[in-house]
């Protein structure tokens, strides 16, 4: 049954695309566990573009689309697909770098088409590896040129992509090393050679490395994922091992093994030892032209010396009572040295005792350093208070400027109410004025009442009489009114 990739490829009319049968049959295998996910996805020499085009199509979820090719007429290629992005130059310089970071910041699949050449294979692992996101895919293609003289290669090429990558697989068993060696002193010829900037962190997480024919796929993991882990012991049924259920849980390094230090035999240590070997013996060799040419030259010499020896014989025997007669010298320095040496011994002690005492002052100046700080600390907390006094003043002057407001507020209110009052007592006075003019009224009233009530009082007293009259025709019409009068008093 044709795999998707491979049918995709196949029927692909677009821009032109040139794979091998074999990567093509495989990565759909490789792939498929990305195919449904939003991945970002760069491939390091294009071409005509059509391999991105593919990818665009099989990857249809991918949020990102990367292209990258050396040759400047890519600049002119056009894609319908806007996840596509085709970046020009250089796939090893610091500015393509930057514009791959620029449309994202992780790759999760890169596949390196490029120049297929040793050196550049190397040095693009080096700087995108890092770049690569957990649990993601570093396929290198081509690689049969890693065998070739023309892309620096060789079966026997130490420096050659196959050799790094077969290196890189050992790292991938790196807890079982031994040795002491880290796994960046490994590869240590590489980052000479080519000037990687790799570091150790950096090659924690190749979880493992799958070689196909012309392929490499390096699979990333994090580094805790990419250890032995510990030893797994099930089952009870033991007839042939003896307490084979203890090493449950134990790990590699509980093996005892013995360590074997066999740097020697590497490679790069051979070639290091064959190159100082070539550079002693050519130094032996100038040095041993050198030794000729001076013997040649010295032998004159030595006839010279010969006479200057017999010459310097005699000013020995010279020397020699020169030299008695500063031995007696020397003694009497000797004297004056011992003098001297009493008056260092001296010096000695009362350095010693100056000594003694600045340490005495050190620890004052410890101990009124510490006293500086603690009283660093207090202004510090004073300091604290006083703004939260600050503080609490400035919200205090805020409440009494609201009072103050109140206030006046209160004492516009006390103005209206003391005209009110003023009005008040104004109308108090006219009321009093006028219950004053009323009471005059009614006294005046009152002494016309008095008046009529006296004169009334005569008039009843006129009407009795008439009443007590023995004539009725008088009588009978008083009797009448009388009674009129007592209705209207008892009213």
């Amino acid at each position: 049954m044709m795999n998707e990739l491979r049918k995709l490829f196949l029927n692909h009319q677009g821009k032109i695309s040139d794979k091998w049968s074999l990567y093509i049959n495989d990565w759909d295998q490789v792939f498929s566990p990305f195919r449904d996910k939003k991945i970002n996805l760069m491939e390091i020499g294009v071409q005509n573009g059509g391999s991105l085009e593919v990818w665009s199509k099989y990857f249809s979820k991918a949020e990102n689309i990367i292209g990258c090719d050396i040759n400047e007429k890519c600049d002119n290629l056009e894609f319908d697909d806007p996840r596509i992005s085709m970046i020009t130059g250089d796939i090893n310089s610091n500015d393509v770098e930057e514009k791959i970071s620029n449309l994202c910041k992780e790759l999760d699949i890169l596949i390196d088409d490029g120049s297929h050449k040793s050196s550049d294979i190397i040095q693009s692992f080096s700087r995108y590896f890092k770049k690569v996101s957990d649990n993601g895919i570093y396929i290198i293609e081509d690689l049969h040129t890693s065998y070739w003289k023309e892309y620096e290669g060789g079966l026997y090429e130490p420096y050659s992509a196959m050799a790094f990558l077969k290196r890189l697989s050992d790292i991938v068993n790196f807890e079982h090393w031994r040795n002491g060696k880290y796994r960046i002193e490994y590869i240590a010829p590489y980052i000479k050679k080519y000037n990687l900037n790799l570091k150790e962190i950096d090659l924690y997480s190749i979880h493992s490395i799958e070689f196909i024919n012309s392929l490499c796929i390096i699979y990333k993991s994090p580094p805790e994922n990419n250890s032995l882990g510990k030893r797994l012991v099930v089952g009870s049924d033991e007839k042939i091992t003896q307490d084979w259920k203890k090493l449950n849980g134990t790990s590699i390094q509980d093996t005892a093994t013995q360590e074997k230090n066999d740097s020697h035999l590497d490679l790069f240590t051979l070639l290091d030892e064959e190159e100082k070997d070539k550079q002693t013996i050519q130094s032996l060799n100038a040095q041993l032209v050198e030794r000729e040419q001076t013997i040649q030259s010295l032998n004159p010499q030595l006839v010279e010396k010969e006479q200057t020896i017999q010459a310097l014989k005699t000013q020995l025997v010279e020397r020699e009572q020169s030299i008695q007669s500063l031995n007696a010298q020397l003694a009497e320095k000797d004297q004056s040295i011992q003098y001297l040496n009493a008056q260092l011994a001296e010096k000695e002690q009362t350095i010693q005792s100056l000594n003694a005492q600045i340490v005495d002052k050190d620890q004052s100046i410890q101990s009124l350093n510490a006293q500086l700080a603690e009283k660093d600390k207090t202004i510090q907390s004073l300091n604290a208070q006083l703004a939260e006094k600050e503080q609490t003043i400035q919200s205090l002057n805020a409440q009494l400027a609201e009072k103050e407001q109140t206030i006046q507020s209160l004492n516009a209110q006390l103005a209206e109410k003391e005209q009110t009052i003023q009005s008040l007592n104004a109308q108090i006075v006219d009321k009093d004025q006028s219950i004053q003019s009323l009471n005059a009224q009614l006294a005046e009233k009152d002494k016309t009442i008095q008046s009529l009530n006296a004169q009334l009082a005569e008039s009843q007293n006129e009407v009795l009489y008439y009443a007590l009259s023995k004539s009725w025709r008088i009588t009978r019409p008083l009797r009448k009114i009388m009674k009129l009068f007592r209705g209207k008093n008892n009213d």
